[in-house]
């Protein structure tokens, strides 16, 4: 689960947490000023996941916490579409690190306000509260926790989720 989990039927372990990158192409950027701060961001056009809508979007920085509220030019809820149409010069993407990595020194992206920070997305495994788990299931869980917790099979799986879908070039 990429989300935090509200029923309380259910046990929640958290695994990691996984950080947020805003990326554009050369070709977007190309006669436009980069951003350098979040609220340079009302300038240009934003491709968002409808996640972001309802709040805002709150940086962290060394300077504090800045909250913005983007119009999406574009709006989904498919992360790898919000990549694929950022790379075809549409505008600036927010997507989740393990897509941006994915494609990373296979594309004409550029990272963008890396000394900011989102939240990060939680990603958890869940699982009915019982009295006894089986065995096959406890190990299930014990190696999701192992596989997905650390850096470079972590990210492979959780890559691998988001790619059955999106656009194809």
């Amino acid at each position: 689960v990429v989300q935090t989990p509200q029923a309380t039927s259910f046990i929640t372990r958290s695994i990691r947490a996984c950080p947020w990158r805003i990326v554009a192409s050369h070709d977007y950027l190309k006669g436009r000023r980069i951003p350098e701060s979040p609220t340079d961001l009302e300038n240009h056009d934003i491709i968002i996941s409808n996640d972001f809508m309802a709040d805002g979007l709150e940086f962290d920085s060394e300077n504090g916490r800045q909250t913005i509220a983007l119009s999406g030019r574009l709006m989904t809820n498919n992360y790898e579409a919000c990549w694929q149409l950022a790379r075809m010069g549409r505008g600036i993407a927010i997507v989740p690190s393990w897509i941006a990595d994915l494609h990373e020194g296979r594309s004409c992206m550029q990272s963008l306000l890396p000394e900011y920070f989102l939240q990060p997305i939680p990603v958890s495994v869940v699982y009915p509260q019982t009295r006894y788990l089986s065995h096959r299931a406890r190990s299930f869980i014990d190696f999701l926790v192992s596989e997905l917790r650390h850096g470079e099979i972590g990210d492979r799986a959780l890559r691998s989720n988001t790619t059955a879908g999106g656009i194809n070039t």
